[in-house]
C-alpha cells in the first residue's frame, strides 16, 4: 500500500495503524492539498485494501 500511496501526486506521508482487535486497522496519508487527498484513495486497488470510509480533512497542527 505505501509504495502505491508513495507514487500519488501530492503525497507527503502515510501512517497505517494495526487493528486492535480483529483484521479491520486504520490508515491515513498527508497529502500536500486538498485536491490531491481524493486521488490517492481512487488509485488503492480494491484487491489490495478495502476503503471504508474515506475523509478529507486540514491538518491542524503537527509536532
Amino acid at each position: 500500500m505505501i509504495p502505491l500511496l508513495k507514487q500519488s501526486p501530492g503525497f507527503v506521508c502515510a501512517y497505517c495503524l494495526a487493528p486492535s482487535s480483529g483484521r479491520e486497522g486504520l490508515s491515513f496519508g498527508i497529502c500536500d492539498s486538498k485536491q490531491a487527498a481524493p486521488a490517492a484513495a481512487e488509485n488503492m486497488p480494491p484487491a489490495l485494501v478495502k476503503l471504508i470510509h474515506v475523509e478529507v480533512r486540514e491538518v491542524a497542527a503537527s509536532a
